[in-house]
C-alpha cells in the first residue's frame, strides 16, 4: 500500500500539485484506528507522503467541515472497509464526498477490505451488511421523518431506478414527491397525507383510491398516466388547487369534484377517451383554467355552468362535443373562448352573460348554422374567429332590443371593442349583412380568405377605421372599386380573376388627405394588366419616414424608370466568403443630396421559385459605413406561382451621415452598396430562379421628413420592437385533418407533452396583431 501510494505521489511530484495533502485516510475508528489504519498511516508518513488521518475523537451526526475540505485537497483517497464501516453515517458522509471528488476533481481512490469480503461490501451483506442494518434501523425513526421532499428526475437513456413501495412508511413529514422515469418494484397503495405537491408523469396506477390520496394535497400532476378514472378517490379534498391529467389516453370519466372547492386548473387536454365530465365541475367558483383541447370523444358535459372565477376555456377539436352549456349568473373572468373545432350548431343566448370575454374562437365548427342576437352585447369581445364555418350563412339580423340584452351602456353599438373579424372561406349568401361592423370604431383587420364573392361588398369602403384587409385566395373576386378610407395592409394573393383595382396614386390621397399602404401582396394577380409598379414614384412623396412599405405585384421585370437595373446570380454553391448574402448591387449617390429628404427605392423580381418560404434581409452601406439593416419580407412562393416584382423603401438615416462623411474622398459621390441576405434555405429556394433587382434614389420634397431606421418587414420604428410580423404572404392556417394527424402521431409516438399541437395564440387587445 506504501509503495502504490509513494507510486502516485512522486508521479504527482514531476508538476507541483494543486493538492494539500497525498493521501486521505477514511476509516471507523472504533476498529482500526489503534491498529492497521495506525500502522499505515505511519508508514505513509515515513515514506514523505503528506497523509492526512483524523486524530480527533469527537462523535456526532454531521461530519465535520473540515473533514470535507480536507477530501478535497487530496490527491488519493484511501478507504479502509472494516466490519462496522458502514454502521457509521459519519463514514458514509466521508464516502460520498470521496467519489463526488473522484468524479469531479479526477482524485484516485484506493479500497483496502480490513477482516470483511469485497463481495460482502458489494452486496452488502454479512457483518458489513449488518452494520448498514443497524444504521437504516437507527435512523428509522428519525432520518426518514425528517425528509419534505423527493426527486428523482432520470434521462431517457438512464438505467431505471427502482423504488420500494415501502419508501413512503416512515416518511410521515413528506411534503413534495416528484418523479422522473423512476419506477416502483411494486404495488404502491400508501402516500403520506402531508403531501402538497404530487408530480408524476407516466404513473402506472390505474385508479387512485381514496386511502391513496394525501388528504393535504394541493398540487397533482399524473399528465400522460395510465390513469382510468378517480373512483372515490377526490371526495374531500378542499386544499387542492391544481390537477394536470393531460395526455391520459385511458381516462374516460371525469366524477364528481364537488370535494374540490379550491380547484383553480383542470387540465385535460389531449384526453383522447374521454367522454363525460362530471356536472359539479360546472360549478367551481375558483375555477380559472378548464382545458380540454383535443378530447375528441368528450360527448358528456355539464347543461349549466356557473363559473365566476374562470379566465380560460378551451375546447379545441371536441370532435363529439354537440351543445354549448347554458350560463347562469355574470362570468366577467373569462377573456377566452375556444371552441374550435367542435360539432356545436349554435351558441345560447347566455352567451352574453360572458361580459369579460375578449377572444371567441368557433374556427372549423362545421354544423355551427346559427349565432343569437346576444353576441352582439359582447361588451369586451375583441377577436371574433367564424373561418370554414359551411353552415353560418347569415348572421343576426338586427341589434337586440330587449330588456335582457341591453345595449344602453355602449349607446346602440354592437361589439363595442371589435379589432379583429375573420369569415374566411365564408358561406354568408347575402355578404352586405357585413355592414353591420361598419359602424365600429376599433375594428382594423377583417379577413375573408377563400370566399366565393364576386364583387368586394360596398360597405367595406365604408369602414372608417379598418387597416388590414385579407381577400387571399378569393379565386372568383373580380373587382374591388373603393377601399376603406384608412387601409393600411391589403393582401389580394391568388386572387386570379381581379380585374379592377384602385391605382396606386388613388389609394393614397383620399378627400385630399395623404395616406400610405404599408403592405400590399398582388401575387398571381394576372389580371391586373397595368404594371401598377410605375405609381411607386408617384407615391413616395407621400411615404413619410417612419413608414417604410413592401408591396408585392404581379410582374417579371424590374422597371425601366429604375435608374439602376442589375441581373444577379444567386449564390448557392457556398463559395462566397459571405454565405448569407445572396446578391448585391451598388448605386452612386450624389453629395449634393440631402440625406434626411433622400430614400432609395429597392426592386427584385422573382421567377420559377420553388415551394416554401424566403426569409429576407436588405443590408445598406454607404462607403462600406452600414446604415441600415431590416428584416423585410416573408416571401411564400409555390412552383405554380407566376412571376412577381417586390418592391420596397430604404431609408438613408441622417445620424448616419457624419461617420460616413470621416475619411475618404470629398469630391466623389457616396458608393452605396445594398445586399440582400437570407438564411441558407433561401438560396436552395432561390435556385435556378431569375432574380433581377434595381435600385432608384428618390429626393422628397417636403422638409421635415427626417430619415430613420425602420424595421422593413413589420413597418414600425425599432423602438416600437415590431407591431405585425406576418409573411407578406399572408396566413398559413393547418387544416384540421392535419391537427388531427399530428395529435395521433403524438400519441403513437412520444409521450411527452411539449410535441403535442398547441392552442393558438389569444387575442390580446392592448394592440393589433395576427393571432
Amino acid at each position: 500500500m506504501a509503495k502504490e501510494a509513494a507510486a502516485a505521489a512522486a508521479a504527482s511530484s514531476s508538476s507541483p500539485p494543486p493538492w494539500k495533502y497525498h493521501v486521505f485516510l477514511s476509516f471507523r475508528g472504533e476498529d482500526t484506528r489503534y491498529n492497521f489504519t495506525g500502522h499505515l498511516c505511519t508508514a505513509l508518513r515515513q515514506k514523505g507522503i503528506n497523509t492526512f488521518m483524523d486524530d480527533c475523537l469527537s462523535r456526532g451526526e454531521k461530519i465535520s467541515t473540515a473533514l470535507l475540505k480536507a477530501i478535497e485537497e487530496s490527491r488519493i483517497s484511501v478507504i479502509v472497509f472494516s466490519e462496522d464501516y458502514a454502521s457509521s453515517s459519519w463514514c458514509l458522509d466521508e464516502l460520498v464526498k470521496i467519489l463526488d471528488c473522484e468524479k469531479s476533481n479526477k482524485q484516485m481512490v484506493i479500497p483496502v477490505f480490513y477482516k470483511v469480503s469485497p463481495s460482502d461490501v458489494r452486496d452488502q451483506k454479512g457483518h458489513f451488511g449488518d452494520g448498514l442494518a443497524v444504521l437504516e434501523c437507527k435512523y428509522k425513526d428519525n432520518g426518514t421523518k425528517n425528509i419534505t421532499g423527493i426527486k428523482v428526475q432520470l434521462l431517457e437513456s438512464d438505467n431505471e431506478i427502482c423504488l420500494s413501495p415501502a419508501t413512503f412508511s416512515n416518511m410521515k413529514n413528506l411534503k413534495i414527491f416528484i418523479n422522473r422515469n423512476g419506477r416502483f418494484s411494486g404495488a404502491v397503495d400508501y402516500l403520506p397525507n402531508n403531501l402538497r405537491i404530487v408530480d408524476w408523469p407516466e404513473c402506472p396506477l390505474k385508479s387512485l383510491p381514496l386511502n391513496l390520496i394525501p388528504k393535504n394535497l394541493v398540487l397533482l400532476n399524473m399528465r400522460n398516466s395510465r390513469i382510468t378514472g378517480f373512483g372515490e378517490g377526490f371526495k374531500i379534498l378542499t386544499k387542492l388547487t391544481s390537477i394536470d391529467l393531460s395526455d391520459c389516453e385511458y381516462l374516460t370519466r371525469i366524477s364528481d369534484l364537488s370535494g374540490v372547492p379550491n380547484l383553480t386548473l383542470l387540465n385535460l387536454e389531449c384526453c383522447v377517451n374521454l367522454t363525460e365530465v362530471d356536472p359539479s365541475v360546472g360549478f367551481l367558483n375558483k375555477l380559472e383554467g378548464l382545458l380540454l383541447d383535443f378530447c375528441y370523444n368528450l360527448t358528456v358535459f355539464p347543461t349549466t355552468i356557473s363559473l365566476e372565477s374562470l379566465k380560460t376555456f378551451s375546447l379545441y377539436f371536441c370532435e363529439k362535443f354537440e351543445k354549448f352549456p347554458e350560463i347562469v349568473g355574470k362570468m366577467e373572468s373569462l377573456s377566452s373562448l375556444l371552441i374550435s373545432g367542435t360539432a356545436i350548431k349554435e351558441l345560447p343566448p347566455s352567451i352574453e352573460n360572458l361580459t369579460g370575454l375578449k377572444s371567441l374562437w368557433l374556427e372549423e365548427c362545421e354544423n355551427l348554422a346559427n349565432l343569437p342576437q346576444s353576441i352582439y352585447a359582447l361588451p369586451c369581445l375583441g377577436d371574433l374567429d367564424l373561418r370554414c364555418c359551411p353552415k353560418l350563412v347569415t348572421l343576426p339580423p338586427e341589434l337586440p332590443t330587449n330588456s335582457n340584452t341591453s345595449l344602453d351602456n355602449f349607446g346602440s353599438v354592437a361589439f363595442p371593442n371589435l379589432v379583429s373579424v375573420r369569415f374566411d372561406e365564408c358561406s354568408l349568401s347575402d355578404i352586405d349583412t357585413l355592414a353591420i361592423f361598419g359602424c365600429l370604431s376599433k375594428l382594423h383587420r377583417i379577413s375573408l380568405c377563400n370566399s366565393n364573392f364576386e364583387s368586394l361588398p360596398a360597405c367595406i369602403s365604408k369602414f372608417v377605421r379598418l387597416d388590414e384587409l385579407d381577400l387571399s385566395g378569393c379565386k372568383r373576386l373580380r373587382e374591388i372599386l373603393k377601399l376603406p378610407p384608412k387601409i393600411r395592409r391589403i393582401n389580394i394573393r391568388d386572387c386570379i380573376l381581379l380585374e379592377i383595382f384602385p391605382t396606386l396614386s388613388e389609394m393614397i390621397r383620399v378627400d385630399g388627405d395623404t395616406r400610405l399602404i404599408r403592405r400590399m401582396d398582388m401575387s398571381n394577380c394576372q389580371r391586373l394588366c397595368e404594371n401598377l409598379a410605375l405609381d411607386v414614384s408617384k407615391m413616395a412623396s407621400a411615404w413619410k419616414c417612419y413608414e417604410v412599405p413592401s408591396i408585392i405585384l404581379p410582374g417579371s421585370e424590374v422597371p425601366n424608370w429604375f435608374s439602376c437595373r442589375k441581373d444577379v446570380r444567386v449564390v448557392v454553391d457556398g463559395t462566397t466568403t459571405d454565405p448569407g448574402c445572396i446578391c448585391e448591387i451598388f448605386i452612386e449617390i450624389p453629395r449634393t443630396f440631402k440625406w434626411k429628404n433622400t430614400i432609395l427605392v429597392f426592386c427584385a423580381a422573382f421567377t420559377n421559385m420553388e415551394n416554401g418560404y424566403c426569409d429576407f434581409t436588405i443590408q445598406t452601406a454607404v462607403n462600406e459605413v452600414r446604415i441600415y439593416e431590416g428584416s423585410v419580407l416573408r416571401l411564400r412562393s409555390k412552383k405554380t406561382d407566376a412571376a412577381r416584382v417586390w418592391l420596397t423603401y430604404i431609408p438613408l438615416p441622417a445620424h448616419r451621415k457624419s461617420k460616413v462623411d470621416e475619411g475618404g474622398d470629398k469630391s466623389k459621390p457616396y458608393l452605396c452598396r445594398v445586399s440582400v441576405r437570407g438564411v441558407p434555405c433561401v438560396a436552395r429556394l432561390l435556385k435556378g430562379c431569375g432574380v433581377q433587382v434595381g435600385l432608384h434614389i428618390l429626393q422628397r420634397v417636403q422638409e421635415g421628413l427626417n430619415g430613420c431606421g425602420v424595421h422593413l418587414g413589420n413597418f414600425s420604428m425599432p423602438e416600437d420592437g415590431g407591431e405585425d410580423d406576418d409573411d407578406v404572404g399572408g396566413e398559413v392556417r393547418p387544416r384540421k385533418r392535419k391537427r388531427m394527424l399530428a395529435i395521433k402521431g403524438f400519441r403513437r409516438g412520444t409521450s411527452h407533452s411539449s410535441t403535442r399541437p398547441r392552442r393558438p395564440l389569444i387575442y390580446d387587445s392592448s394592440h393589433l396583431s395576427r393571432v
